[in-house]
Parts: structure tokens; sequence; C-alpha cells
């Protein structure tokens, strides 16, 4: 039975919508040694450092500062910032509207 148009086009609208609604993330990461250059896009966005001893959570950016969750601590951090976490030491060296470049050095 044949598919027509209009349900191939129903369904890419949703799942458009959806994407929309929902939003993009990506993460990327490099890690030297014990220093990661980490970059974090969009609310949720996350990453897992140092053989997962790590959990680094972008829960918003608005150009000026952006709100981490590292490990469970709620940090904010604006741009040449470095926050303290358990674990780490976090410079945001770029903050961005629902994005973020961090060094993380684990100390």
């Amino acid at each position: 039975m044949p598919v027509s148009r209009r349900v191939i086009a129903s369904a890419v609208g949703l799942v458009l919508g959806l994407a929309t609604v929902t939003g993009c993330t990506s993460t990327s990461y490099k890690c030297t040694n014990e220093t990661c250059s980490v970059t974090l896009n969009g609310s949720g966005s996350d990453t897992e450092l140092y053989d997962d001893a790590v959990t680094i959570t972008l829960n918003g950016a608005d150009g000026s500062t952006a709100e981490l969750d590292v490990d469970g601590e709620q940090l904010s951090c604006e741009e040449g910032d470095t926050v303290t976490a358990e674990q780490v030491d976090v410079t945001c060296t770029s903050v961005g509207d629902d994005e973020v470049e961090l060094d993380v050095v684990l100390r």
C-alpha cells in the first residue's frame, strides 16, 4: 500500500516539531593529562570526564552567565571565571547563548 505525500509530510512535520520543542544538545571534549577542554551546546547537554569520575551538565547560559551542575553541585560562572567543585577547577573560557566552553582541571 503506497504512503501518501500527505502522511509523509505530516510525519516530517511532527519530527521537526519535536526537535524544536525538545531542543538539540551536543558535547565535545579533548583531554590531555588532567586538563580537559569541553564544549557544551544546549541546555541539558552533559559530559563525563576522567573515566566517568566527574559529570558536568549545562543547565543554561544566557550569553553572559552559564549555570552548571558539576557532580550535583550547582555553579555559575561568567567568561573568564574559575569556579571550584569537589574534584575539579572549572574555567568558563566562553559563554554564549545556551552554550559554554570550559577548561576543566582535575585536582
